[in-house]
């Protein structure tokens, strides 16, 4: 009995021993639950919040990472509209030969392959940037009607507890979504035109005078206009004088005209419809690669 009790005690001693061993070769005073489950459920605690917090501490970097690759893609597209609208104040010179014509013809649609390859630009995972949630799917498709192929949801991560971020935005809101004109009412010149004038975008001054319905700015002369609605077509303004780059002014709207317009010019303006970036481009393209008509081709 003696003898076994001993060994016992040598056992329980050794186990002991052992147990101060792996404490000490671990740092650690609780290794497995058994040795103090009230402490080592506060340690699982902790390890989860730790592994929570590097997950937040992930998601943050990923999120800026990939907020920089698109603030950089946007970037890119300003350039490239920017270049575009100089490019049609340009092509608008009545001047200009056909050489120069076909010049901008071919930036324009050099500009048009880059914004489709901005709008389809990839993060470092490989998902489309503006594809909304649905990553895989390559949001533009070049050639014919814009489509876009991606969806509507944000992608958006926690950052912290209760705390989260939107890490891209909407193919469909960035190059989707765009109001025509100003935002408000978009001019669009009569392509059958044969004057050399050039409305102006105009703006909003009256709000509480404004009508959101169609109209038309009709020219009776070189120095005479007529205010027509498209809708009934009365005439709401008739025999007004022109004079360039003074106000046209009606509706609680100004539009200014530069240049010279002819008998029967025409110029409409609309409430401002939703027109994507690829459309507007692509149409002023189209116009381009028609042949360049010159101030002598008119007079004649």
């Amino acid at each position: 009995m003696l003898n076994r009790q001993s060994v016992n005690d040598m056992i329980r001693q050794q186990s002991e021993i052992s147990a101060v061993q792996a404490d000490i070769a671990s740092g650690k005073r609780v290794n497995s639950p058994k040795d103090d489950p009230a402490q080592a459920g506060r340690l699982l605690n902790m390890s989860e919040a730790d592994a929570r917090l590097a997950q937040f501490d992930r998601n943050s970097i990923s999120a800026e990472a990939r907020l920089s690759l698109e603030e950089t893609a946007l970037t890119g597209v300003n350039d490239s509209l920017l270049r575009i609208r100089d490019l049609v104040l340009t092509a608008n010179n009545s001047t200009l030969d056909s050489h120069s014509h076909s010049a901008i013809h071919a930036e324009v649609t050099q500009r048009l392959d880059e914004l489709y390859d901005l709008a389809n630009v990839k993060d470092s995972n490989g998902d489309f940037l503006f594809s909304g949630s649905n990553g895989v799917s390559r949001p533009f498709t070049q050639g014919g009607s814009t489509v876009y192929n991606g969806n509507d949801d944000s992608r958006v991560v926690s950052i912290g507890l209760g705390e989260s971020i939107q890490t891209g935005d909407s193919g469909a809101d960035v190059f989707v979504r765009i109001k025509e004109g100003n935002g408000i009412f978009a001019v669009n010149a009569d392509a059958a035109n044969t004057g050399t004038g050039i409305m102006s975008t105009g703006s909003l001054v009256d709000p509480s005078a404004y009508v959101d319905t169609p109209h038309s700015v009709v020219f009776t002369s070189g120095t005479t206009f007529d205010i027509v609605d498209s809708n009934s077509g009365a005439t709401i303004q008739a025999g007004m004088s022109f004079v360039e780059n003074d106000p046209i002014s009606f509706n609680g709207i100004e539009l200014n005209l530069r240049g010279v317009p002819a008998t029967g010019d025409v110029f409409d303006v609309a409430p401002s419809q939703f027109k994507d970036i690829f459309s507007t481009v692509s149409d002023f393209a189209t116009a381009l690669a028609a042949p360049a008509v010159t101030t002598s081709d008119k007079a004649s």
